[in-house]
């Protein structure tokens, strides 16, 4: 019976995922077309900046609640409660450097005036993406997956409604103005998201969504250390990682400028990489993610219970599927890049980026199982020492690959982490249960 309810629990993180994944396809497709190619440059140069505000703000804190209420049961309250007391805090102070230090950030690092308005946009952005990370950690960790799995839903039908009712006004915009709408159909998604989670666990939460507010009044229910000894680890490695991805176009940017390149020239080769090839490439990254937040939770449940042979199994058959899926994916990339960008995107100019790199990054699917499974051991030091190792090549990759290969030495880099972060992971994993 237990079985069942495991497989029952990862089916609705795969099958919802399918469908959310379609549905933010569709959201990609409809913000492309009516952003355009210069707005979606624009926003590709951000990029690096909001996956480091959402390093920063959620501080680790999904994957740490999920995993700390999964072993801790009954310290549920505790754990979430100081997780958003945390969450909170740092947002603030998140929210006020970013609005300070955005023109030093356009102007002087990314030195593209025309990324300034995004950059503030965004610094509304990860204060709700924090608050949704905190609700769907705590669904997993109580294993309430279907509500986090709808919430994935409604999610990006939220930004989808928000496109479709706003798409004429957008393609009326400017490129910089155009970028920022991009923004502003994220924050609907959070919002979405958020409003669903809400009112899935307050009909779930032992059926009183009252007492969970009271528990806040009880200072007993604070428990800052237990959260950060766990959350730190994670964000130091998420960090690390986000700052390298933070530096990749200042870079390429640099680089290219010494090589002649008009900064719009810099900015759509960036874009068609980032907003155009590598979302074809990621198309079906959804079931690895789907994968590794499943095994974050179970496994480190089955590692609390001793259950080490269950534990090694498991990692097994979702590394073993994700890396199936990444192989077929990889095909169907390979074959058809200029019919999958032209049905997408009506622009194939990136075909030969998802064409050259489809097969090498099929190592991707195995990154993301991988992961989870160093948390769920206890191996966040050596995990955090593998993103050090790791990203110091991919930084050094940069200056060897860019000045030969453009944008595609980029990629290139990516993937040298992407091999490193495997094969390290692979080593300590075995070796974990082979002492064990």
């Amino acid at each position: 019976m237990k079985r069942k309810k495991i497989l029952k629990s990862l089916l609705y993180l795969v099958i919802f995922g399918f469908f959310a994944k379609i549905l933010s396809v569709i959201a990609k497709v409809i913000t492309t077309r009516a952003v355009g190619v210069e707005g979606m440059s624009i926003f590709s140069l951000t990029s690096p900046i909001m996956l480091l505000l959402y390093t920063l703000g959620q501080i680790g804190l999904p994957n740490t609640i999920s995993k700390l209420i999964a072993s801790n049961y009954e310290k549920r309250y505790k754990i979430i409660i100081s997780s958003f007391i945390i969450g909170t805090f740092l947002n603030i102070i998140l929210f006020v450097i970013t609005n300070l230090s955005a023109p030093f950030i356009a102007n002087v690092l990314l030195k593209n005036k025309n990324t300034l308005k995004t950059i503030y946009a965004l610094s509304y952005l990860t204060p709700l993406v924090c608050l949704s990370g905190i609700l769907k950690g705590y669904c997993f960790g109580v294993n309430k997956i279907n509500i986090s799995s709808v919430s994935q839903i409604i999610e990006e039908l939220g930004r989808i409604i928000f496109l479709l009712l706003s798409y004429n006004f957008i393609t009326l915009l400017n490129p910089i103005n155009a970028s920022c709408y991009a923004i502003l159909g994220l924050i609907v998604a959070e919002i979405s998201q958020i409003l669903t989670l809400v009112v899935g666990n307050h009909l779930t939460i032992d059926t009183n969504a009252n007492l969970f507010i009271k528990s806040f009044k009880n200072k007993e229910n604070y428990d800052f250390k237990l959260i950060l000894n766990t959350s730190l680890p994670i964000t130091l490695n998420r960090l690390i990682t986000s700052f390298t991805y933070f530096l990749e176009p200042i870079i390429f940017t640099f680089i290219m400028t010494n090589k002649n390149i008009s900064s719009n020239d810099i900015a759509i080769q960036y874009g068609l990489l980032e907003s155009y090839a590598m979302p074809i490439l990621f198309l079906p990254g959804f079931f690895a993610g789907a994968f590794s937040t499943f095994l974050l939770p179970n496994m480190a449940k089955l590692i609390s219970l001793n259950k080490l042979k269950k534990a090694r199994n498991l990692l097994v058959i979702l590394t073993f599927s994700s890396l199936i899926i990444g192989l077929i994916s990889a095909s169907i990339c390979y074959l058809f890049p200029e019919i999958l960008l032209d049905l997408l995107y009506k622009n194939s100019a990136a075909k030969e980026y998802v064409k050259l790199l489809a097969f090498p990054f099929i190592i991707y699917y195995i990154e993301a199982p991988l992961n989870s499974a160093m948390f769920a051991l206890n191996l966040e030091k050596k995990s955090l020492l593998i993103t050090i190792i790791s990203c110091i090549l991919r930084v050094i990759s940069l200056f060897i690959f860019i000045p030969k290969f453009d944008v595609i030495g980029v990629a290139l880099s990516t993937l040298v982490e992407v091999i490193i972060i495997v094969i390290l992971n692979l080593f300590f994993i075995i070796k974990f249960f082979r002492n064990n």
